[in-house]
């Protein structure tokens, strides 16, 4: 039977730290274990969706009877950035449609601080028809957004067990959560959706060393930044921008 990698370093990371608890506490010696070797692994850092995969993903969630969800469930992952957690706990009153934004509520990510997420034009337009032509279910603010069957909220696994099923039909085998997580990232600052720190803020990043940032977005093709405009063009700039 196949064992992925990760799962064999997990192990051995669990085990050495039994080791060296029954070193410490029970034996009064050095680890049994002490010489159990962590097998290294290649870089697992995920990859973002090509414009292909992402255009066939999303034309793939369209269909099938819970078609509006998902594809609104693959517009806020890939267009906001949003965790898998955070996408299961977001409600109905999390969507502020007056300022165009998400609010990930502390208590629900990662960071526990709660941030607002720009909402682009494509996701407003896929939430604003999930909610008024499929979702049923209650409307009040603590309601939750997206729905599961017998229109109970999704628990993580369940919208985990969405993007597996979204992943065989569009082909796409590593697709998760996290993968259009890191595709927003770098469709972000492809697009010049905004600055570093626009990214920080919206990704739910305190880092000042901008760590995350170089993780999650990736690097832009050269024929494309060769296409960017120069550094030289802000000497066209008004002397105040």
């Amino acid at each position: 039977e196949h064992v992925r990698s990760s799962t064999v370093r997990c192990d051995a990371v669990v085990l050495k730290s039994f080791g060296t608890y029954l070193g410490q506490r029970i034996l009064k010696e050095t680890s049994p274990l002490r010489d159990l070797r962590i097998p290294k692994m290649e870089d697992t850092t995920r990859r973002p969706l090509h414009n292909e995969e992402l255009t066939r993903l999303l034309a793939v969630s369209k269909r099938g009877e819970n078609g509006k969800r998902n594809y609104a469930i693959v517009g806020v992952a890939a267009g906001c950035g949003l965790r898998l957690g955070e996408l299961a706990a977001l409600r109905y009153g999390d969507v502020d449609f007056n300022s165009d934004q998400l609010v990930v509520r502390g208590p629900t990510s990662k960071s526990k601080k709660t941030r607002r997420v720009t909402m682009h034009g494509e996701v407003r337009a896929a939430l604003d028809a999930y909610r008024g032509e499929e979702r049923e279910g209650p409307e009040h603010d603590d309601a939750a957004l997206f729905l599961a069957r017998g229109h109970k909220p999704f628990r993580v696994q369940g919208l985990a067990a969405v993007f597996r099923m979204l992943a065989q039909e569009s082909e796409i085998e590593d697709l998760t959560a996290h993968t259009l997580r890191h595709t927003w990232a770098t469709n972000f600052l492809r697009a010049g959706s905004g600055d570093i720190l626009d990214l920080e803020r919206d990704g739910g990043w305190d880092d000042q060393q901008h760590r995350m940032v170089s993780r999650y977005s990736h690097e832009k093709p050269a024929a494309e930044r060769r296409r960017a405009p120069s550094p030289f063009s802000v000497l066209s700039l008004p002397a105040n921008v």
